[in-house]
């Protein structure tokens, strides 16, 4: 489905997210256009991260034309 999206689609993943496995939505992203960003945390990026992700998500909501 991925591969066939009109629009772009950003994907934040934690490497040690307990809910999502991370080597799986690598593999499932891997030659599409999705934009994926990476924190070395968990699930919850914007607690965790949240002035990175904020800058992730600025940065990709700018780039969307």
């Amino acid at each position: 489905i991925l591969h066939f999206a009109q629009f772009p689609i950003l994907l934040i993943l934690g490497k040690l997210d307990p809910v999502l496995n991370f080597e799986e939505c690598c593999t499932q992203v891997s030659n599409t256009k999705v934009n994926l960003v990476v924190f070395d945390d968990g699930h919850m990026s914007h607690i965790e991260n949240r002035e990175s992700l904020t800058q992730v998500l600025v940065s990709f909501v700018k780039g969307i034309r």
